[in-house]
């Protein structure tokens, strides 16, 4: 099943005419961020850079904040930001792990969003009880369309980690995660 979503369109001009057409609608042709961000080559960088170009191109401008990394989530704690980056980066590729930064204030102390929408609470609740795999995925799914039309959060990028090794590295795999797999007790050296 393909989900529409306003701005989602494969027509980049008709997204970006959309989100232009919103602006105005809500009385900001020329709005300003204050775009909150780490200062990490990859990947907060690049999709900070490609984030600043993206706004640009429907009339926002954003001062681009780059910290390092103690200073960011301190201004990210105190909510001094109009957008930040923030990734999902958890032990389990689950809805229940990820949604936690997506859910309002009330319920999730990582919420930097600040919302107080209580509609999206209880649609996470209802999807981390179900235990039905196709119930499921539609509570899922009503989460994620909901999430995203009104755009707390939203994502930004998507990437897989490669890891390149030398051929004398043995014994390691690459985990599903950074916080997982990372114990090392069975990595050698076959020299």
């Amino acid at each position: 099943m393909q989900i529409q979503l306003p701005g989602y369109w494969r027509d980049i001009e008709k997204s970006r005419a959309e989100a232009r057409r919103l602006l105005k609608e809500a009385g900001v042709p020329n709005l300003k961020l204050r775009f909150l961000n780490r200062q990490v080559a990859q990947p907060f960088q690049p999709a900070g850079i490609y984030a600043v170009d993206q706004w640009r191109r429907v009339g926002i401008k954003a001062e681009h904040v780059e910290l390092e990394t103690k200073l960011y989530f301190d201004a990210l704690h105190k909510g001094e930001f109009d957008v930040a980056v923030n990734n999902i980066s958890d032990f389990a590729d689950d809805p229940s792990a990820q949604f936690n930064t997506l859910l309002s204030k009330k319920t999730s102390a990582i919420s930097y969003a600040r919302h107080s929408d209580e509609t999206l609470d209880e649609m996470f609740r209802a999807q981390a009880k179900e235990v039905d795999p196709a119930k499921r995925m539609k509570l899922v799914n009503d989460f994620e369309r909901r999430a995203l039309t009104q755009a707390y959060s939203f994502p930004l990028l998507w990437y897989q980690r490669i890891v390149v090794n030398s051929k004398k590295v043995k014994g390691w795999e690459l985990p599903p995660s950074h916080f997982s797999g990372q114990t090392h007790v069975d990595v050698w050296l076959d020299e």
